[in-house]
């Protein structure tokens, strides 16, 4: 068994080089911990019209509709979406955030940024 002299071998100090710490600072340096990140906002509140979304652009809402990403203007109606894509909405099945809409409920539907839409043609015939 060998026997080495204190400090050779051993691990280095934390901050110095040899740990990939920074030269410029001294070993015993302790680098304060990083700001946390900003809390997401409430479900709903990013989606507001006026308001800047995760777009970057006011009044813009970032939207998913059958896995496609898009952007539309925050609060626009379902059935001015559906218009946009070329669909009745009585000929659409719609599941926004989660949940099937009525045909009676889709005028009332406001779209807002983070909505995941699922939109299905319905076929009739034989």
């Amino acid at each position: 068994m060998s026997v080495r002299p204190t400090g050779v071998g051993s691990d280095p100090t934390p901050g110095s080089p040899a740990a990939g710490g920074d030269p410029a600072l001294p070993a015993d340096h302790i680098s304060a911990p990083a700001p946390p990140a900003p809390a997401p906002a409430p479900a709903g509140a990013a989606g507001l019209a006026g308001s800047a979304g995760p777009s970057g652009a006011a009044g813009l809402a970032r939207i998913v509709v059958n896995g496609q990403p898009r952007e539309v203007p925050a609060g626009l109606a379902l059935p001015d979406l559906l218009a946009q894509l070329g669909l009745r909405p009585g000929s659409v099945v719609v599941e926004l955030r989660g949940t099937a809409l009525t045909p009676s409920e889709m005028p009332a539907a406001r779209l807002a940024d983070g909505d995941i839409l699922e939109i299905v043609r319905a076929v009739a015939g034989g």
